[in-house]
């Protein structure tokens, strides 16, 4: 491969050139499916992207829920919010779109051939001359290399230092806290705002893509994730819409209608709206396995713009509250979503997939594993694939209960037991969404009715998380397990 930078480039100009471009210009070709390119290694750079799309999801999903309130209210006033609100959506979706605008490479081939050409006629008046003679080609190609991300063990150490840092500023505000402490948090607010709902996130993300054992495009990935960023949006509008219902009916406030809310509307609308972001990205299932991997970032997706707003909220009651929502959302409510959303793409999967045959794998690309990470230190490829026979991974370290021992897993056998239904799958997820609201606004509500001690009411609802989050844990070990058991292509 002989990038054509490193040939030796003249302008063409004149009459009498142009001529010549006419007539022996390079045309632009397919590329061949053995072509195999390399990609420098910038983990960070997804993370960016995301974290500003995930800012700019969330503006325009309030700007169309204005726009929604507005129409409701249907008077000169709700006209009059609905207009602010398109307003605002314009420029947001302007923004959307550029962030995810298409990423296209051009490819540009010369091998040395002795029926070649030492002189190429390029595109916008330019020559490519070889000292030697060359086959000349060039393409253009999506930007679809490998999703790259950093090791979800680095993530974590950035969220608890984080965590414990928050805790430091905290102890430091009991003390009569000096001017600049107070400038310090105010300060550390909004760092620590961003690296608290999105770090957490990208490092289940990162577990997920290197513990699966199947690599995939970070278009793919990214899409997935965006789906979920986008699901929000509509099931925002059932659970406003049906909070504004149920308050007309029980009063505002209800328990009653939060309960209702928060158990029913919430898991069966939510689940739903995650069902209709898979389906967008069908044509990336080409196995159950594969379902679930969507699913799972699906569930990622939707996560990360809620919890953005619960982190922001947090901060209202200071360092510690932060420290504790934080903490819950990143090992409880994240991984709830992504497992729970990954039983309903097992499921979608079964769906699309039971009747396909050999030669229909929903067009699936073939630079799926064409690519090759590249350390931009060291130029060494970057291996990102992993051997299932040894399945102690990275995050065993952090987590035994996660991760299942090399001696474990040779134990395995059989088939899985996961759901091969849509409706089955489904159903699970509203199952486990329903159980942890619901659970959850009960014990805070009977602790606060019948005890006017804030200890004793703080403290059984945060011994109730705990009890939630163990258990979500160790259902997800055993859906990770028969996840393994899988197929990883269907036929």
């Amino acid at each position: 491969m002989l990038p054509s930078q490193e040939g030796i480039r003249t302008l063409a100009s004149g009459t009498n050139q142009n001529v010549t471009n006419n007539l022996f210009r390079e045309k632009m070709t397919h590329p061949r499916n053995e072509l195999v390119l390399s990609q420098m290694s910038k983990p960070w750079t997804i993370i960016k992207r995301i974290v500003g799309l995930v800012i700019v999801t969330y503006l325009l999903s309030n700007s169309i829920l204005m726009v929604f309130f507005g129409m409701y209210l249907g008077d000169l006033d709700g006209f009059l919010l609905s207009f602010i609100g398109l307003f605002c959506s314009l420029p947001l979706l302007f923004v959307f779109f550029w962030i995810r605008r298409p990423r296209l490479i051009h490819i540009q081939l010369a091998i040395p051939n002795e029926k070649g050409k030492k002189t190429h006629i390029l595109q916008n008046n330019e020559t490519l001359v070889t000292p030697i003679p060359t086959l000349f080609s060039h393409h253009l190609v999506k930007d679809s290399g490998l999703l790259d991300l950093p090791p979800s063990k680095n993530l974590w150490l950035i969220f608890f230092s984080v965590l414990t840092l928050s805790i430091l500023i905290f102890i430091a505000l009991l003390n009569k806290p000096s001017d600049l402490i107070i400038l310090f948090t105010i300060i550390f607010a909004i760092p620590a705002w961003l690296i608290g709902f999105s770090i957490p996130v990208f490092a289940w993300w990162s577990y997920s893509a290197r513990n699966l054992n199947m690599p995939t495009t970070g278009y793919r990935a990214e899409s997935a994730l965006v789906a979920g960023l986008i699901c929000t949006i509509p099931a925002l509008i059932i659970n406003t819409s049906a909070d504004i219902f149920l308050s007309e009916i029980f009063g505002l406030n209800s328990p009653i209608s939060q309960l209702i809310l928060l158990s029913m509307v919430a898991p069966v609308g939510e689940e739903l709206c995650k069902l209709g972001a898979i389906w967008w990205c069908k044509e990336f299932i080409d196995s159950p396995r594969r379902g679930f991997e969507i699913g799972f970032t699906v569930g990622l997706g939707f996560a990360i713009l809620e919890n953005l707003q619960y982190i922001a909220i947090s901060w209202a009651g200071g360092p510690l509250s932060f420290t504790i929502t934080s903490l819950i959302r990143a090992i409880g409510s994240i991984p709830g979503h992504a497992f729970w959303t990954g039983l309903t793409g097992i499921g979608f999967a079964w769906f699309i997939l039971k009747n396909k045959k050999e030669d229909s794998e929903l067009n699936q690309n073939n630079d799926e594993n064409k690519w090759q990470l590249i350390n931009s230190r060291t130029n060494e490829i970057i291996d990102t694939t992993i051997n299932n026979s040894n399945s102690s991974r990275e995050l065993n370290e952090n987590n035994e209960l996660f991760y299942l021992k090399q001696e474990e897993q040779e134990i395995i056998k059989g088939e899985s037991k996961l759901p091969k239904s849509l409706g089955l799958g489904l159903l699970l997820a509203i199952v486990g969404h329903s159980f942890w609201n619901g659970s959850s606004f009960l014990v805070d509500y009977f602790g606060n009715k019948f005890t006017t001690n804030i200890i004793i009411s703080t403290i059984s609802s945060l011994f109730w998380i705990i009890i939630l989050i163990s258990g979500l844990l160790l259902i997800g070990r055993l859906i990770l397990q028969n996840v393994r058991l899988l197929p990883d292509k269907m036929v």
